[in-house]
């Protein structure tokens, strides 16, 4: 049987045959907690497409080096799927919406203030994107990802629906209160959208006037659940619905490098 190779981060991956040094973070998950030794099998990804194949060549203190003999890029997922949340009250909830909605192929995170959402200054929005990047990286090394997704700064719901979305798109929201399954009307007839959309709102709901300018905005209700579902199980479920139903292409390898 065998094993899967342990996948690390490395921005800046260059061409075969190259031997890459992995920065101090990457170099301790190597050398301490996976304990690698020099002949070992690892991958690398760079989270612009690409995974390489490579062997520990040193392991020095604080520092490691893989010499890539092998490398693929990959073609991204399409069409591409935004995830728009209202920023929950507890941050690990959010730290559960980006790392299973990454393993569904979200390729944009947007996070959002609703009347009923929790605010952040700019130091606490600062040290939260340092949170979510350091996530993603680690997500899609588990998943073996080769596309990062990008986490946008919050903004405020009024805000993102007033930003025009160009190009062919989809934008679904859960079910509206008071509305039945048949009266969120028929999805338009887009054959190859460019982009998917899924709109999640806070713990306690979008208010009235919000769920004014979402309509507005042209989002279609969409019921993934005839349950209530918690603000990570909405969005996880939803970008599931939603790639199962509108994912065109799966990321293959296009090429080697």
């Amino acid at each position: 049987m065998t094993m899967t190779a342990v996948r690390f981060y490395c921005r800046h991956l260059g061409t075969c045959p190259v031997l890459i040094h992995l920065d101090a973070e990457e170099s301790h998950h190597l050398m301490r907690v996976v304990r690698k030794q020099p002949g070992d099998t690892v991958e690398i990804l760079d989270g612009q497409g690409r995974i390489a194949q490579g062997v520990v060549q040193r392991t020095m203190r604080n520092s490691a080096s893989v010499e890539i003999h092998s490398m693929q890029m990959y073609e991204s997922v399409h069409p591409e799927f935004h995830m728009a949340v209202a920023l929950p009250r507890s941050e690990e909830t959010f730290d559960m919406i980006l790392k299973g909605c990454i393993q569904f192929s979200a390729a944009v995170f947007q996070p959002l203030f609703s009347s009923r959402s929790r605010k952040l200054n700019r130091s606490q929005i600062q040290r939260r994107l340092i949170r979510w990047k350091r996530i993603v990286v680690n997500s899609c090394k588990q998943c073996r990802q080769p596309w990062f997704p990008r986490i946008l700064e919050p903004v405020e719901i009024d805000r993102y629906l007033d930003e025009p979305k160009a190009g062919d798109h989809l934008a679904f929201t859960g079910q509206e209160p008071g509305m039945t399954r048949q009266s969120s009307g028929p999805v338009p007839d887009i054959r190859f959208p460019s982009r998917i959309i899924w709109l999640v709102g806070p713990e306690g709901g979008w208010s009235e006037r919000e769920w004014d300018l979402i309509r507005q905005s042209g989002f279609r209700s969409l019921q993934i659940s005839p349950f209530v579902l918690t603000t990570e199980m909405a969005c996880i479920g939803g970008m599931a619905v939603l790639m199962e139903r509108y994912m065109e292409s799966e990321p293959e390898c296009s090429r080697p490098e």
